[in-house]
């Protein structure tokens, strides 16, 4: 869960795909 909204969901992986792709420099806190 990357958005610590207490679930695995499609805003999870849109955020994953977008860190995997150089796009965020970290996953939060």
């Amino acid at each position: 869960d990357v958005n610590e909204d207490g679930a695995i969901n499609s805003i999870d992986a849109a955020l994953i795909l977008q860190f995997t792709a150089g796009l965020l420099d970290s996953l939060g806190p």
